[in-house]
């Protein structure tokens, strides 16, 4: 049944890019509901051709050079994984993930009783999941497509970037002005203060010190949430150190240095510049932070 019933909204949505994408709007993108084993929202990523990158050159080495890049279409997760869906995950497959994860103080730390059900603050069932590795975000994605028969995924880099653009060219996907981004996402402002004093921050409230409810932020034009800040995600490439040799069809970069993957979007903690949609950074497969969580996407159906 689900294959049935994703295989009619692809039809539709192939149908309506065939004719004018500008058909769909904007504000309701097409979307599919799978309500087991866990419930998630997919929203359709049409297919195009895109400038990934600095666009502005006020970015790092590794965002350069620029280039066109084609992708498919695929359907992408509204929201990062949640804590509810991670532990129904962790409940039905016996998956086992050992305590310790990083923190920030004054320096990055591990703390070995912190774990994605305690991450040293707060959280409920809607939050985005943390203190989750690399080979963790796999591990759901395996047993994601086992339940369903589909073919569940991280993102690649190419796929993250595009969809977090949704069309745009600017900064963020909202526009230029860091100042708005209290009103879009969920970064540093006065209220990590309370957790980090020494940063520098948005002079603005976002409403959250920590990690917001997923969802809690306008989407963006493709109906896709948090794709700023909250949270970073994990990616499926392996670590380039610029984009000379990566891939312009849409795929995932397999050379490279693949002791390091990367992850994408920026956190709570995370000012301007590290939010901004083509920022990149990276991390070790079994490493586990705070900040970083995920979401899955759906190549195949």
């Amino acid at each position: 049944m689900i294959h049935k019933l994703i295989s009619n909204v692809v039809g539709v949505g192939l149908a309506l890019l065939a004719l004018d994408l500008t058909a769909v709007p904007a504000a309701s993108p097409m979307a599919y509901t799978v309500s087991s084993p866990v419930s998630m929202t997919l929203r359709w990523v049409p297919g195009g051709e895109f400038r990934m990158g600095d666009l502005a050159g006020v970015g790092q080495k590794d965002e350069q050079p620029v280039r066109s890049v084609t992708v498919s279409g695929f359907w992408m997760m509204e929201t990062e994984v949640t804590v509810g869906m991670f532990q129904r995950f962790v409940e039905e497959s016996g998956y086992d993930i050992p305590g310790g994860c990083g923190y920030f103080s004054d320096g990055w730390k591990l703390d070995s009783d912190l774990t994605w059900a305690s991450p040293g603050f707060s959280q409920s069932s809607g939050h985005p999941v943390t203190c989750v590795s690399w080979r963790d975000a796999m591990a759901f994605g395996h047993w994601l497509s086992q339940e369903t028969g589909l073919e569940f995924a991280l993102p690649n880099e190419s796929q993250w970037e595009y969809a977090a653009r949704a069309g745009s060219r600017s900064l963020y996907a909202h526009g230029n002005i860091s100042d708005l981004l209290c009103q879009q996402a969920n970064g540093a402002d006065r209220r990590a203060l309370g957790d980090y004093p020494d940063f520098d921050v948005n002079d603005c409230d976002d409403g959250y010190a920590r990690t917001a409810p997923v969802a809690s932020y306008p989407a963006n034009g493709w109906g896709l949430y948090d794709m700023t800040g909250n949270v970073w995600e994990w990616i499926a490439d392996c670590w380039p150190a610029d984009y000379a040799l990566v891939p312009r069809d849409g795929s995932a970069f397999a050379g490279g240095d693949c002791e390091r993957r990367g992850y994408r979007g920026g956190a709570y903690g995370d000012v301007p510049f590290y939010l901004r949609v083509s920022l990149r950074n990276r991390g070790y497969p079994d490493e586990r932070r705070d900040d970083v969580g995920f979401r899955m996407v759906l190549n195949r159906w």
